[in-house]
């Protein structure tokens, strides 16, 4: 999906606070999917070895989510003239880091994959559904025993794909490395 940091100029009429970010016309065609009974959330997660520097990855993640507004975004669904518009309203707060510290659980994992499916199952359940709510996309830092440890994302395809995804993610790594 083509980025849409520079599309910011669109405003909802009568909120001048507010930008919206249209939908192409391949994200509508998935949440069409998504009405028919096909998920469209997924996930994506990196095992690492070594120290992490939480606040170090906090700042360049909200400096990542800067670039890329749709995933710190809610959907909104309007109606006008009987047709229905879908579009992205930027939210105030940006998405957080979510940090979990499982150090104390003794030994890591032996199949990270299978834990980190595992793991994940719940999250994209819950994270799902309700992008008028909730973030298209989440992240995930899950600290490990012997100095290992999983970043994750959980993402809906509306808001990307698999490849502009990856983008985000090396620049977020690119920054985070910089800092």
């Amino acid at each position: 999906l083509p980025s849409s940091g520079e599309r910011l100029t669109r405003l909802e009429k009568g909120s001048q606070r507010e930008p919206l970010l249209p939908l192409d016309p391949a994200s509508e065609i998935i949440l069409s999917w998504e009405r028919e009974g096909f998920p469209q959330t997924d996930w994506t997660a990196f095992s690492f070895k070594g120290s992490c520097d939480i606040d170090a990855l906090k700042a360049a993640l909200q400096e990542a989510l800067r670039r890329r507004p749709v995933f710190r975004s809610h959907l909104v669904v309007s109606k006008r003239l009987g047709l229905q518009t879908y579009r992205w309203r930027i939210a105030s707060e940006p998405c957080p880091l979510e940090v979990t510290d499982l150090r104390g659980i003794g030994n890591r994992p032996v199949d990270m994959e299978q834990w980190t499916q595992q793991t994940l199952a719940p999250v994209v359940e819950r994270y799902g559904n309700n992008l008028a709510t909730e973030y298209p996309a989440r992240f995930l830092l899950m600290l490990l025993p012997d100095d290992h440890g999983c970043f994750a994302v959980v993402w809906h395809h509306a808001s990307t794909d698999g490849g502009g995804l990856y983008d985000f993610l090396r620049g977020l790594f690119s920054e985070y490395h910089r800092l």
